[in-house]
């Protein structure tokens, strides 16, 4: 009988515990591709600190890890992922803004500098991967 009494303390004890805790409420959860480590939404991790993982060699240098950085995008740029279907006939419209806001020195080459040389690296990729398709060009002012 002393074991029931006791236990009957415990669950007496127990249930007053819970009366006085406040439940915190539950933290929403977000759609699956947004949610972090922690559970909660991405931007709500702390801030991964990629300059602490940066090593420097017995001289102070990192040159030695930019090249094998350099090294491991080459190969992953080389390695054939998805074999081009060389067959198809594409036809695709580039539209450039020419307009005057392009023109503004906020950015070191200008902002038209920039789209430019960005279009030629991407006409030059486009008949890299589709020889026999068509690329159409306009500008808008």
């Amino acid at each position: 009988m002393d074991s029931d009494s006791d236990d009957e303390l415990r669950i007496n004890a127990t249930k007053q515990q819970k009366k006085g805790k406040k439940t915190a409420p539950k933290k929403k959860s977000g759609p699956s591709g947004l949610k972090g480590q922690s559970g909660g939404y991405l931007w709500e991790d702390e801030y991964k600190r990629s300059w602490d993982i940066v090593q420097e060699d017995a001289d102070g240098s990192i040159a030695a890890i930019v090249s094998g950085l350099v090294d491991l995008q080459k190969k992953r740029y080389l390695k054939n992922v998805k074999p081009f279907q060389r067959g198809i006939i594409r036809t695709m419209v580039l539209v450039l803004d020419m307009s005057k806001v392009m023109s503004e020195k906020d950015l070191r080459p200008n902002r038209a500098s920039m789209m430019i040389s960005y279009a030629i690296d991407f006409v030059n990729e486009f008949y890299d991967q589709n020889p026999i398709s068509q690329l159409k060009v306009g500008a808008t002012r």
